[in-house]
């Protein structure tokens, strides 16, 4: 498949020491939420409606109206917030990996589902370079989120998503994407 989307940095793979680990909550899923991205509200000229505008580069930008609530957003809110309330940890997995496949499928190139290559693009984020997620977090739609996760005392970055970290204080190890 050809996949459009998400801009992901390639990380600096090293061990690291006394780090912190932020990390936004259904962030795709939320940004799709903010900005009412939905091919049901998707402006394809020029309108008075009030709108939220995405530039995707110098000259191209998506709309989408800001009211009412799109039906894939409206979707996705249900199924965060349906998440927040599961205390069963596969439950809550499961979830999690609907949701994120709302965001996936829109990129996929050919899709038989619900490719919407326009929504991919507009769901792209910005790093801001702060430290307190607080902070962070309201420089965002709601409901966009940055949340602290964790404080490790060492932490092995080896590829994108796939890390080993020692909890400081517990003296626990946390495993991501790697096989142990």
């Amino acid at each position: 498949f050809e996949y459009e989307g998400a801009i992901i940095s390639n990380p600096n793979l090293e061990l690291y020491k006394w780090c912190s680990l932020l990390d936004f909550s259904s962030l795709y899923p939320s940004v799709m939420i903010s900005h009412n991205t939905c091919y049901s509200i998707f402006i394809k000229r020029n309108s008075n409606q009030p709108c939220f505008t995405m530039q995707i580069s110098d000259k191209k930008s998506y709309m989408f109206a800001k009211e009412p609530l799109g039906l894939v957003p409206s979707m996705l809110r249900t199924l965060i917030l349906k998440r927040k309330e599961v205390v069963l940890e596969r439950r809550q997995l499961a979830l999690k990996i609907s949701a994120n496949f709302v965001y996936g499928s829109y990129g996929i190139r050919n899709s038989l589902y619900l490719q919407f290559i326009e929504g991919a693009k507009s769901t792209r984020t910005i790093t801001l370079l702060v430290c307190i997620s607080d902070e962070v977090s309201k420089e965002f739609h709601v409901p966009v989120k940055l949340e602290f996760e964790i404080v490790f005392e060492t932490f092995l970055l080896i590829t994108k998503k796939r890390y080993i970290g020692l909890i400081a204080v517990e003296r626990k190890m946390i495993y991501k994407g790697v096989v142990v």
